[in-house]
């Protein structure tokens, strides 16, 4: 006999069937399409966190963009610092200048970009920036070669007190076809950079190479010429003339 009683209207009984058998049927299902869900939040959450970090990065400041330069973080540097150097900010420009200059491990340099930044910074009238933008103009890099420009971007960063701008200025100016006028400014130059060096302490540059140049300047130039120079480049760096 049955366990459970036969409806009085039923003709024959049905095949009694297996509830565990429906479940073993829908359950991989469910368990796939559970892990896919959850798969895709888990992705989602993850690049919402993705973007919600751009957000905070770029939303940052210009001095947490050079702290984590500093601390080689480039990539989260070049995300902070962009947004400031596209409103031309100029210390976020010159950054970035830096970190496009020369190949950091898996960043490859991006000489072109490294020279727009410090193009853009430059026309502000950022000192550091004027004298990269001159050093590419001089070598090549990043944009054309053109010493024209190198010269005159070197000269406004030199009245700055810029110490290698003034030696390389001087350089520049002292090549072996110089006119005496062209002598007479290498020499007011290399005696400004020497006097900057000393003063800054940098004992390698004013011992060395500026020490060099100055003898070999000198011995082109009358003493007259050099006398004046030398009393310019004191006035200009603040030392006793």
């Amino acid at each position: 006999m049955s366990r459970y009683p036969t409806p009085s209207c039923a003709v024959a009984a049905a095949p009694a069937m297996n509830p565990l058998r429906k479940v073993h049927g829908w359950l991989p299902a469910l368990m796939i399409a559970v892990a896919l869900l959850a798969g895709g939040i888990n992705a989602a959450s993850a690049d919402l966190e993705v973007d919600r970090d751009r957000r905070i990065l770029a939303s940052a400041t210009v001095e947490t963009g050079i702290a984590a330069a500093e601390a080689g973080r480039l990539r989260d540097a070049i995300t902070i610092l962009t947004p400031h150097a596209a409103r031309n900010h100029a210390m976020a420009n010159y950054v970035l200048g830096l970190i496009y200059l020369r190949d950091r491990g898996a960043l490859a340099a991006r000489p072109t970009a490294s020279h727009r930044h410090f193009a853009r910074a430059a026309a502000k009238g950022h000192v550091a920036s004027i004298f990269e933008a001159a050093f590419q103009f001089e070598r090549g890099i990043g944009t054309a070669r053109d010493m024209g420009r190198a010269i005159r971007l070197y000269q406004l960063a030199a009245r700055a007190n810029h110490l290698n701008a003034q030696y390389n200025l001087a350089v520049l100016l002292s090549h072996r076809e110089a006119k005496r006028d062209d002598l007479q400014q290498a020499y007011f130059w290399a005696i400004a950079a020497r006097n900057n060096a000393v003063r800054a302490g940098n004992d390698k540059m004013s011992d060395r190479r500026i020490t060099r140049l100055i003898k070999a300047i000198r011995t082109r130039i009358p003493h007259q010429a050099a006398a004046q120079a030398s009393s310019a480049a004191a006035r200009l760096t603040g030392q006793p003339v």
